[in-house]
């Protein structure tokens, strides 16, 4: 594997104790583009090389970075509230309460900035739709605009992901049960916002998707792994989409991987075949990892996941286990993205 030139920082309010790496240093901050809701708060970065300070460093790892993310949260009595987030320090600045129709659960966000978002999520309460979809905008202070609910119809059991175009101008939505209800065939959907034209694209369940090349293919993830497919192509199915990496990739398990913006890497969360190897800690288990999406060739670990101990659960359930990340958005410089490793937090590469 190539060698790891990447170093964690600190977490601020982790959810669990994890493992720095020696010599890693301290820092804080979060990515600037949406994120999944539901992931407790909190910060775990590195740094693409060792700088001459730790405030150089700072500077470094905010370069390009957009000023607020949005983050979805339930409240203790299951409401839903969305977050306005500072990406320097992860603090609140503002927030609206959720769609009341709206599991806040089920959240996805949507942005091509730090300024417009669409809001996703699964709407139980409602009776004339299963999906809602909503804009929300953003000052440059940090405050947020109200919901402004968005005629987007989707006939569909259930929201996976949303991603928007780099120019804000279409919404790709990828979803389960469409038209059939619980069970049924997923689908994607390409939404253009002024106009409200859709295209529809049966006969896959993507759990995950991003534009890339430049909003002219989208990224698909699905049970055998990760796919490139072409939004302009004719028919009404995804089975032109072309696999670019499979759920195996060498000795490692591929757990989710996206194209990069530009379409050039492939960024994935990977396992690591361990075998009967007993798990303690500083036992590297997997990590976040750069593949050349032309060659395949492993380009660099951008983080090393390290196993983790459990204590909750008892019994035979404690110990140690090993564990994957979920992958959050890229932003548009293709330098940040929001992860969940038992942490949340973003990861800054080259």
């Amino acid at each position: 594997m190539p060698k790891n030139n990447h170093r964690v920082a600190r977490a601020t309010r982790p959810t669990r104790p994890t493992r720095r790496r020696p010599g890693g240093r301290l820092a804080a901050g979060l990515l600037s583009v949406a994120a999944t809701a539901g992931l407790a708060t909190g910060a775990l970065a590195t740094a693409a090389a060792a700088p001459a300070s730790a405030a150089q460093a700072r500077v470094n790892a905010d370069a390009g970075m957009p000023r607020y993310y949005v983050l979805g949260q339930e409240t203790a009595t299951g409401a839903g509230v969305v977050q306005v987030r500072s990406s320097a320090t992860g603090a609140v600045i503002s927030s609206v309460t959720g769609p009341a129709a709206c599991d806040p659960k089920t959240f996805k966000f949507a942005t091509a900035d730090d300024r417009n978002f669409v809001v996703g999520c699964d709407t139980p309460q409602a009776t004339s739709q299963s999906i809602g979809f909503y804009r929300l905008q953003v000052s440059s202070r940090g405050r947020p605009s109200g919901l402004r609910p968005l005629a987007i119809k989707t006939p569909d059991d259930a929201l996976d992901a949303v991603d928007l175009t780099p120019d804000g101008g279409r919404l790709a939505i990828a979803m389960q049960g469409y038209n059939e209800g619980p069970g049924g065939p997923g689908a994607v959907e390409v939404v253009t916002l002024k106009t409200g034209a859709t295209r529809t694209w049966t006969g896959s369940s993507p759990y995950d998707l991003t534009w890339t090349d430049n909003g002219r293919e989208l990224g698909l993830f699905e049970g055998s792994g990760l796919y490139r497919f072409n939004p302009g192509t004719t028919g009404t199915t995804l089975k032109s989409a072309r696999q670019v990496l499979s759920r195996s990739y060498h000795s490692s398990g591929v757990e989710t991987a996206k194209l990069s913006p530009d379409g050039r890497t492939i960024i994935a969360s990977v396992t690591y075949d361990l075998g009967n190897k007993p798990l303690h800690r500083g036992v590297v288990v997997g990590g976040i990892v750069r593949i050349s999406a032309q060659t395949k060739q492993q380009l660099a670990t951008l983080l090393p996941i390290h196993a983790q101990y459990s204590a909750d659960g008892g019994g035979s359930e404690a110990g140690w286990y090993q564990t994957n990340c979920v992958l959050g958005p890229i932003d548009r410089t293709g330098r940040h993205m929001l992860v969940n490793c038992d942490r949340f937090g973003r990861l800054v590469g080259p």
